[in-house]
């Protein structure tokens, strides 16, 4: 479900840790607007690292919800794909994956390509995608 409503959100020249910030964001979700806020709030007052920041998995869903929910919807207008991505997403190391799928896989980017073998292309996708795919798989 996507939100109506959107923000706009400009940092310029915002310093952090010696990096100079240059960032514009047109039209995002309110929620992921309030969410980069504060973490930029929480960098700035240094009262948490980047390094932790990008590891908790609750604000980062947060901010990739929205692209999440959007892959999600995609797979599912692909039935044929969500056998080899359940295998893919289960497993933790390389998986062989038929070329054809392979490639639509990836063409989605949900899957980084190694050979003949698969892999996920972001540690996010197991907790999200796992939850749903055990579902629709019981």
């Amino acid at each position: 479900m996507h939100e109506q409503n959107s923000t706009l959100i400009t940092i310029r020249s915002d310093v952090y840790d010696g990096l100079r910030l240059r960032i514009t964001f047109k039209t995002v979700s309110t929620k992921i607007a309030i969410a980069l806020l504060m973490a930029f709030y929480y960098l700035q007052q240094q009262t948490v690292t980047l390094e932790e920041l990008l590891e908790n998995s609750a604000f980062t869903t947060t901010i990739y919800a929205e692209h999440l929910e959007q892959q999600w919807w995609n797979l599912q207008g692909y039935p044929d794909l969500v056998p080899s991505f359940t295998e893919i997403v289960k497993q933790s190391n390389f998986v062989y994956c038929e070329a054809v799928q392979a490639s639509q896989l990836y063409n989605m980017g949900l899957v980084h390509l190694h050979g003949e073998m698969s892999s996920l292309a972001c540690k996010l996708f197991r907790p999200f995608f796992g939850d749903r795919l055990l579902q629709i798989n019981s």
